[in-house]
């Protein structure tokens, strides 16, 4: 199954879902799940449904996943005595870059056998909490999408300076205001040009955003050659722009990553394909 991408402007987090799902909630202020800075929904209308929920960490400095453990532990606890429902696996497990708390609950609902699976990990100074809604029955065939969506999940950390990238979104081009038009991950054979439309909050006069374009496997390229490198002065506030990579005769089939570093930080990888 293809995989559609979802990049949030507002918290600057994406993640790859089946292209047969559709975001069917994106919420910034925290409506679906309480305290939470943005949810959002992915799924099928009569099939499973995925939640992503963001959590801005109050306390001061790194919180690792296992400081959390104790807390999740309760809520999972009280959880499960409210609803009489069943705590049937806990662990730690990694999934991609995350290492992640992840919880099995079954229980029922209007008279149906339902399924919770709910992954919780840290970035930085925010938490993410995906939960995965499905009928208990039908729940294993859904965890290696689910497992594959976490792996995928990329949510950088701000720079040394506290900027963060609020956006980095392959597309066909651009707006006049540097939103991206025809986003996409996945563009045909032939395409002369592709883009990543950015936004960086926060930034300051004097920093610089460098763009490094990488054939990661893709026709006439070694694996992992790198191509066409750009960098891009940044201004007080917030800044917005495009890297670009082109090809008059069409850019060679294949799989490209563009990594963003901010004064040699990186922060983000974007990855597209050209091609079949």
């Amino acid at each position: 199954m293809p995989l559609a991408r979802y990049e949030s402007r507002t918290n600057g987090f994406g993640f790859d879902y089946p292209s047969n799902w559709r975001i069917a909630t994106s919420i910034s202020g925290g409506q679906v799940a309480a305290e939470s800075l943005e949810d959002v929904a992915v799924g099928l209308p009569d099939g499973p449904n995925v939640v992503v929920s963001v959590y801005q960490l109050q306390d001061a400095g790194p919180v690792t996943i296992g400081q959390l453990k104790r807390d999740l532990d309760a809520l999972m606890d009280r959880f499960v005595k409210d609803n009489k429902a069943k705590l049937v696996d806990s662990r730690q497990v990694s999934f991609g870059p995350h290492e992640c708390l992840d919880y099995r609950i079954q229980y029922t609902q209007d008279g149906k056998p339902l399924e919770s699976r709910r992954t919780t990990f840290v970035v930085a100074d925010r938490q993410y909490l995906l939960a995965l809604e499905t009928l208990a029955a039908d729940a294993s065939a859904q965890w290696p999408t689910f497992e594959r969506l976490i792996a995928s999940f990329d949510a950088p950390a701000p720079g040394a300076k506290g900027e963060r990238l609020e956006r980095a979104v392959a597309a066909s081009g651009h707006t006049d205001g540097y939103d991206p038009q025809d986003p996409r991950s996945v563009f045909k054979k032939g395409t002369t040009e592709v883009q990543v439309v950015f936004a960086i909050s926060k930034a300051k006069a004097g920093s610089r955003l460098k763009g490094q374009w990488v054939a990661e496997k893709a026709d006439g390229y070694s694996a992992g050659e790198k191509l066409l490198e750009r960098e891009i002065a940044m201004g007080d506030g917030t800044t917005r722009g495009y890297f670009s990579l082109s090809s008059g005769s069409g850019i060679p089939s294949g799989v490209y990553v563009l990594e963003l570093r901010l004064d040699g930080v990186l922060l983000r990888k974007v990855r597209l394909t050209v091609g079949p």
